[in-house]
C-alpha cells in the first residue's frame, strides 16, 4: 500500500516525507494506529479525534480518491493496491 503525505504533513514536526510503503493494515483505524506509533502525538493528534471514534478535525482521509467520511470512515478495509492520500484542512484566499 502506498501512503502519500500533503502540504505539512511533509514536515519533519509530521513525517518528514511525501510518501511511503506499507504492507495494508487491515481498517484505517489499524492504519492510523500504525503510523501514529511511527510517528509520535503530534500526527495522532490531526488522525484522529480525540476520542479517538472518527478522522480528526483537521485531516482528510483519502482512499484511491475517495474520502473515508463516504465510505466506511475508520472502519474502511484496505488492501495492498490502495493509495493513501493524508491532506490537512486548510483555507486561504
Amino acid at each position: 500500500m502506498t501512503i502519500r503525505f500533503f502540504a505539512y504533513y511533509r514536515d519533519p514536526e509530521y513525517t518528514g516525507r511525501k510518501e511511503m510503503t506499507m504492507a495494508a493494515p487491515h481498517t484505517v483505524r489499524d492504519l492510523g494506529d500504525a503510523l501514529c506509533s511511527q510517528f509520535g502525538s503530534p500526527f495522532a493528534e490531526e488522525f484522529f479525534n480525540s476520542g479517538r471514534t472518527a478522522p480528526g478535525d483537521r485531516i482528510i482521509i483519502m482512499i484511491n480518491g475517495r474520502r473515508v467520511e463516504f465510505l466506511d470512515g475508520l472502519d474502511t478495509l484496505l488492501r495492498e493496491s490502495d493509495v493513501v492520500q493524508l491532506f490537512p484542512v486548510v483555507a486561504g484566499g
